[in-house]
């Protein structure tokens, strides 16, 4: 029997292209873009680490940049292992390399939840 208190195990939504990618910024959500290479452990390790963290209204994508052309340059990625977390009205938090830690990532995602747009009398 399982123990219902475990969390059920969450892997990221794989992109396959740099449109896809295009799309998955402009969604009007919360999401979490990992960029990862094949062959960099701390991107393996992250991802384990936040996948359970991350609650299911967050959407979780993937990108490897090795294998898809054109998302180092579209996500200004210059150190791995790189996360942007989106709000749903496009604030991104990026975090990169030695930044690039679990409490770092499930910070910005709740900042990003609560994000609320905030308008004044005269809009």
């Amino acid at each position: 029997m399982e123990n219902s208190n475990t969390p059920p195990e969450r892997t990221p939504v794989a992109v396959e292209s740099v449109e896809q990618l295009s799309e998955i910024y402009s969604k009007n959500c919360v999401k979490v873009v990992h960029a990862t290479l094949d062959s960099c452990k701390a991107c393996g390790r992250l991802k384990r680490e936040i996948g359970p963290e991350l609650d299911v209204d967050v959407e979780w994508v993937s990108v490897s940049v090795d294998d898809v052309e054109g998302a180092q340059e579209q996500m200004n990625c210059s150190a791995l292992p790189r996360i942007d977390i989106v709000s749903a009205h496009g604030t991104v938090t990026a975090l990169s390399g030695f930044d690039c830690t679990r409490e770092a990532v499930l910070e910005a995602v709740k900042r990003a939840k609560s994000h609320v747009l905030v308008l004044d009398e005269d809009f």
